[in-house]
């Protein structure tokens, strides 16, 4: 995957400010306020992230039915609403079967583990996130996502 590194940063104002100059060395910093809503922000990304994934892996032995070449399927998908970055990097390593090293299988239910916990400490539920986390435990005791946890597309060939 390539692109820009996206920092959410909390905490004090005044020291990120002065820290902003090196933070752009690094990518793109964006101040969201307390150290608590940058963890919590970074969490609901990701697991975006791997929502968005999850639900390709589910459909990919619908998108093999269809017989389309990878060029054809990606550009319909991708000029249409259903498209996403995830869409674009990791549909064709599910497309290919090739996976490469990006982000496990334990690293993802790591993060759907935390944000079920902020969650739950609210006192709100995420059923379709605790779906994921099954399914991703269910490739984890399979094997599978050494590698990147898009593999769990594997699950339902």
């Amino acid at each position: 995957m390539s692109g820009t590194l996206v920092m959410f940063v909390g905490g004090d104002e005044k020291l990120y400010r002065t820290s902003e100059e090196g933070l752009r060395q690094l990518g793109t910093p964006i101040y969201v306020g307390s150290h608590e809503q940058a963890t919590l922000l970074k969490l609901i990304s990701t697991s975006i992230i791997i929502a968005n994934t999850a639900i390709l892996a589910e459909l990919m032995p619908l998108i093999k039915e269809l017989n389309l070449n990878n060029d054809t399927l990606m550009k319909a998908l991708t000029m249409s609403g259903a498209d996403s970055a995830q869409l674009r990097t990791r549909l064709p390593w599910m497309l290919n079967n090739n996976y490469p090293e990006s982000f496990s299988i334990n690293l993802a239910k790591y993060v759907i583990d935390q944000t079920i916990k902020h969650a739950t400490n609210r006192g709100k539920t995420l059923p379709l996130l605790t779906t994921i986390n099954k399914t991703l435990e269910t490739a984890n005791q399979k094997g599978l996502g050494r590698k990147d946890f898009s593999e769990i597309a594997n699950l339902n060939p």
